[in-house]
């Protein structure tokens, strides 16, 4: 235990404890791959140390929100698809 946490360094290198991940940055570099598809499959966040100390947290990406409902139409749909009486361009040839 250190400070009232427990840490277990993993067969692979990785840090496991009771609070975030933790991965050594050389461990990182060896690992990139297959540690990002972890966060990515997991969606659980991991902490890159230096020496032991955090330098750069590793997290998955949010989704994007969804736009549904995020249009609103100042005219009617009637008015939308109404005619507007002028020439198109394309039918001036």
């Amino acid at each position: 235990m250190v400070h009232g946490m427990m840490i277990m360094v993993m067969s692979d290198g990785t840090l496991e404890s009771d609070q975030e991940p933790r991965v050594a940055v050389s461990v990182l570099k060896a690992r990139a791959l297959g540690l990002v598809e972890q966060v990515h499959r997991t969606g659980v966040p991991l902490l890159v140390t230096k020496r032991g100390r955090p330098i750069v947290r590793l997290v998955p990406v949010e989704p994007p929100a969804s736009l549904r409902g995020s249009v609103r139409f100042l005219v009617s749909e009637a008015d939308l698809l109404m005619p507007i009486d002028e020439p198109w361009e394309a039918e001036q040839s």
